[in-house]
């Protein structure tokens, strides 16, 4: 388990000209450089790294699984589903154009 760093609580007190109540700031130091682990399966786990619970694997920069690739789609995956919707589209419109233009070509 990683241990939480220290708080330090370092205040500022600025008097403001309005009311003449005072401001405290305080500066809280992150960790940077922590190794994290997911809880599934139990190995180290990147940054914008999520757990996919259909596919059962961590996946980089997880946008959603896609039942139709039956994968997961992220940041490696991400242009083939681009592409695949993009020629999805223009074969779902060109049928329908090319028999149409079939049919009054026929009568």
């Amino acid at each position: 388990m990683t241990q939480l760093a220290d708080v330090h609580d370092t205040r500022d007190t600025h008097d403001t000209q309005d009311t003449g109540s005072e401001l405290h700031v305080m500066d809280i130091p992150l960790d940077f450089g922590t190794v994290r682990w997911c809880d599934r399966c139990q190995r180290p786990k990147p940054d914008r790294c999520h757990h996919c619970s259909v596919c059962n694997r961590c996946v980089l920069k997880m946008d959603h699984h896609c039942p139709w690739l039956a994968n997961c789609v992220g940041y490696r995956t991400y242009k083939y589903f681009v592409q695949m919707l993009l020629w999805s589209f223009v074969l779902c419109t060109f049928f329908p154009v090319v028999g149409f233009c079939l049919l009054l070509l026929d009568t």
